[in-house]
Formats: structure tokens, C-alpha cells, sequence
């Protein structure tokens, strides 16, 4: 609004001429930010006058650009059972998506290895595990190892008794020779076994000239000459 302003005699008061003083301009302050601008969404800023009269009069407006996401990845790598893929974060305003999906890898399994041993009497353990995780991918027995079906002779005797009548415990080491399912020799093992024998009335003085001994995974057979002459051979069953 403008003001008018006369020009007057200083006698009369008579008004001599009249006018108007043109409107101050005004004083721009600052730029002030009344909102800020996000990832996403646009800032505004306003000016005021710095005129006390004009009372913090806004005298222009405006608006800020969205700042728009700055992204910076974490990768996780894929494993044997999980995919792989990459985490991008937005540094200012924490939003996140996940590119880059990368398969898994599958397992990788290893060299079968032996857990416990086999042997005559007890069975094995094996396992295979993954080379990449450790993880364990298969497991199983490993069959008792037999006894050859080689011939075995000894004369190592313990002991020989008459349990009953013509009915004698002999008890003899014999060195058997291990082998496994495709037959292949692992080892030798000195085993003790104890024989009734039944000599069926026979004149058995405890003493065995020759004897042989045939073993297999069920049991053994004992040849046996009881006058060391070849002319009286017995076969008789054998237990462990």
C-alpha cells in the first residue's frame, strides 16, 4: 500500500500539491530450508523479508531435488546347500534389496575314510564328507574280515583234556590269515581255538602226531590221524 504524502503552504496550510512515495523494496533474507529432502521425496525452502515492518514477510519459495539412494553392496556367498547373493543398502535412508542371486554350490564329497578298522570279530565304520562345508554326506559298514580258506597247520597246543569219557578238549593257537570281501590279504592273527573232540572209543593218549586245520566264516574241521600212520584219519567238527 502506498503512502501519500501533500505538499502544503507553511502559512495557509493550503494544500499546493498532492502525491505518493513509491513502496520500499524488500530486504531478502536468507534462503531457509522448511523441509529437507529425503532419498525420494523433493525439500522445499522459503526467503523472508528482513524489514521489521514487514514481520518475517515470505517473499519466495521453492523446492530442493530428492537426493536420490546411494546403494553399497554386501555380498554373501553361496554355500553348498544355499544361494549366494548381494545386499544393497542405502547409506542415507537404509533401504535395501537383494540382486545378483548366485546358485549353490552343491556338495563336494571327499575320499572315503575309515572311521574303525574291521576285524574278525567287529565290523567297520566309514564316512565321506564334503570338501567344501565338512558336512557329513554318507556313512556305512565296513564287512568283518574272514579267514582265508587256506590251509593252516600248527602244533602250538595249549592244553588237551578228557572232559568225559572219550571225549577230549584240545586247545591250540592257530595263525589265520585275514582277508577282506574281494579277498585281498590284510593280515595275519594268532587265535586261540578250543576243539571237543569225540574219539569215539579211540585210544587217544594226547598226543596228535598230524593234524590239520580247515577254517572258513562258519566254523573248522579237524583232520586227525590218531596213530600218525595215515591208516586212522578222523574229521570232527570244531567250535570257536
Amino acid at each position: 500500500m502506498q503512502t501519500v504524502a501533500d505538499v502544503r503552504c507553511t502559512l495557509c496550510e493550503k494544500v499546493l500539491e498532492e502525491g505518493a512515495i513509491p513502496m520500499l523494496e524488500h530486504t531478502p533474507g536468507e534462503q531457509t530450508v522448511t523441509k529437507a529432502p529425503t532419498c525420494t521425496e523433493e525439500g522445499e525452502w522459503v526467503i523472508r523479508c528482513t524489514d521489521p515492518d514487514c514481520n518475517d514477510l515470505i517473499i519466495g519459495t521453492g523446492t530442493i531435488a530428492a537426493l536420490g539412494h546411494v546403494y553399497e553392496g554386501v555380498i554373501t556367498a553361496p554355500t553348498c546347500t544355499e544361494d549366494g547373493f548381494t545386499t544393497f543398502t542405502c547409506t542415507r535412508c537404509e533401504d535395501t534389496y537383494v540382486d545378483d542371486e548366485v546358485d549353490a554350490l552343491g556338495h563336494k564329497p571327499g575320499r572315503r575314510i575309515v572311521l574303525v578298522e574291521p576285524t574278525r570279530t567287529t565290523k567297520g565304520e566309514w564316512e565321506i564328507r564334503c570338501r567344501r562345508c565338512d558336512e557329513v554326506l554318507e556313512t556305512g559298514e565296513i564287512p568283518m574280515l574272514k579267514v582265508s580258506n587256506a590251509v593252516t597247520s600248527t602244533r602250538d597246543f595249549v592244553s588237551i583234556r578228557e572232559t568225559s569219557r572219550n571225549v577230549w578238549e584240545l586247545t591250540f593257537f592257530a595263525t589265520v590269515t585275514l582277508v577282506d570281501l574281494r579277498d585281498e590279504v590284510v593280515g595275519t592273527e594268532r587265535v586261540r581255538y578250543s576243539i571237543l573232540i569225540n574219539a569215539n572209543n579211540a585210544n587217544v593218549d594226547g598226543r596228535f602226531n598230524r593234524f590239520d586245520v580247515n577254517h572258513d566264516l562258519v566254523g573248522f574241521t579237524l583232520n586227525y590221524d590218531i596213530k600218525g600212520n595215515g591208516s586212522n584219519i578222523r574229521t570232527l567238527s570244531l567250535t570257536r
